[in-house]
């Protein structure tokens, strides 16, 4: 009986989240600030796409950074006649993500209530959200994401024959072309996938097989670099750019979405696993503290670079006035956050493959947004990332704390934006 009540509760606990879900929707909420703005160029882009497909790939009115996948799909979409339908439609669609998310925890073999629980933090990121609302691009991609290491995981839960294992491995290698098609950054599901599957082979011309296949997916790409002569659409080539504190930004938004995991540990009696322990860890705490001084930011503007430098931004416009002494207490926070993100990573190196592409890209661009790793990041702690194994992130009260830990940053989020009137609608 317990069980049931319990299950009970946490059905309707996720039609809570998926209510305010709707409710957002038709109350135009913006969760990220630019939810309406940005509408405006998707708009504008669709449109150019709908008078054919080849010819928008090189117009300036493709204002958009990412690869055209979304504005392909949507271009055959029955419902553009208008903004609202348009909208609607790509709201409708996104509600596959939380129950592609929810299979994926399942073949992982995490028991139901917990899925549960953990899709309902999909529901309150705001980027999510906002992206649902407004028939942004952002996530297309994570859609094709989970369903890539979905496949791989049932993939490896399965027995197959060489004679089929390769159109798998194929299949594999397709889906998460499609993830970098609707952006760039999610080339790190490919390659993540690629370096996974082949790891497991002994042999090297099994190794090669698994190269081709993930080769002959990537030739698109190819074709579309030569027609944009750059890696983005040609109307966004001049965003280029190298942008050295979007390093310590990005880092800082990645610390952001383990704290919880930091909560969880405190209230376990479990954070001297991220204490230093020898040299070595001396040495990474020095370089993290290093690499932070030189790409420290100046928190002179409101907009983008996540939430860490957001509340920094605050704080100097309100409290400390004297630049070298808030610049000083972000690296000292932000070095502490880091090193202990890197303890709990660190046992498995794989674990920082697809964080070291994701930065390595943003460092190309003008301004680094917290959207570029919400939702992406919370779905990698939970389907990607290896913990150490006295670390169990899927225990009752770390979900508890992730959930509590996204309601806030919701109603947060919101408070800022209209604070400080960034809010475009």
């Amino acid at each position: 009986m317990k069980k049931n009540n319990l299950k009970i509760t946490y059905i309707f606990y996720l039609n809570l989240c998926i209510l305010s879900f709707i409710l957002g929707f038709f109350l135009n909420e913006d969760s990220s600030g630019g939810g309406s703005l940005d509408f405006i160029h998707e708009w504008k882009s669709l449109n150019q796409f709908k008078l054919g497909i080849y010819d928008a790939l090189t117009s300036i009115n493709y204002e958009s950074s990412r690869t055209p996948l979304f504005l392909i799909l949507n271009s055959y979409n029955p419902f553009t006649e208008n903004q609202f339908q348009f909208r609607l439609s790509n709201f409708i669609f996104n509600f596959v993500i939380p129950l592609a998310y929810f299979f994926c925890l399942k073949i992982k073999k995490i028991d139901t209530n917990t899925s549960l629980l953990i899709v309902c933090t999909l529901f309150l990121s705001p980027y999510f959200r906002t992206t649902s609302y407004w028939a942004h691009q952002e996530n297309l991609p994570i859609f094709f994401f989970i369903i890539s290491f979905h496949y791989f995981y049932f993939f490896n839960n399965c027995f197959y024959e060489n004679k089929i294992k390769y159109i798998h491995i194929f299949l594999i290698a397709f889906i998460s072309s499609l993830a970098f098609y609707s952006d760039q950054k999610f080339i790190f599901c490919s390659l993540t996938l690629f370096l996974l599957l082949t790891l497991k082979e002994k042999k090297f011309v099994n190794k090669f097989k698994i190269f081709l296949l993930f080769f002959i997916t990537s030739l698109p790409a190819f074709y579309l670099y030569y027609l944009w002569g750059g890696i983005v659409p040609i109307e966004s080539q001049e965003r280029i750019g190298f942008t050295p504190q979007n390093l310590s930004n990005g880092i800082s938004i990645i610390c952001f979405y383990f704290i919880p995991i930091f909560l969880f540990l405190f209230l376990e009696k479990k954070i001297k696993i991220l204490k230093l322990n020898n040299k070595k860890d001396i040495l990474v705490l020095l370089i993290i503290s290093v690499l932070l001084f030189i790409t420290v930011p100046d928190f002179s503007s409101p907009w983008g670079n996540g939430v860490i430098y957001k509340i920094f931004f605050i704080i100097g416009k309100h409290y400390i006035t004297n630049i070298f002494i808030l610049k000083f207490l972000y690296i000292l926070i932000l070095s502490s956050l880091t090193f202990m993100t890197y303890k709990l990573l660190k046992n498995n190196l794989i674990n920082f493959f697809p964080l070291l592409i994701i930065i390595s890209v943003s460092l190309f661009v003008e301004v680094i947004y917290q959207e570029y790793f919400d939702p992406l990041l919370p779905i990698l702690i939970f389907i990607f990332f290896r913990f150490p194994n006295d670390i169990n992130i899927f225990k009752f009260k770390n979900i508890i704390i992730f959930t509590i830990y996204n309601g806030l940053f919701l109603v947060s989020a919101n408070i800022y934006y209209l604070k400080y009137n960034l809010v475009t609608n």
